[in-house]
């Protein structure tokens, strides 16, 4: 199973971004991807734009599930 993780852009380039984690993402599907933007990533390629909001939401969503397979 492949989970999409909300991530942070510290930098970016034409089709590239790099993300707070370090990882470069292909970020040719999302339009106009600047520093301080959040966007979904799956398998090194960025799928969406996302507000501060949504990637909070998904972030805390994704913390329970760990946390509930840690127990």
């Amino acid at each position: 199973m492949c989970f999409a993780l909300p991530l942070k852009v510290v930098s970016a380039s034409r089709n590239k971004a790099v993300m707070e984690d370090g990882r470069k993402v292909n970020s040719s599907l999302v339009k106009s991807v600047k520093k301080g933007d959040w966007l979904l990533v799956q398998s090194n390629l960025a799928v969406d734009k996302l507000t501060p909001s949504q990637a909070k939401s998904i972030r805390k969503a994704l913390n329970e599930v760990a946390n509930e397979l840690k127990d």
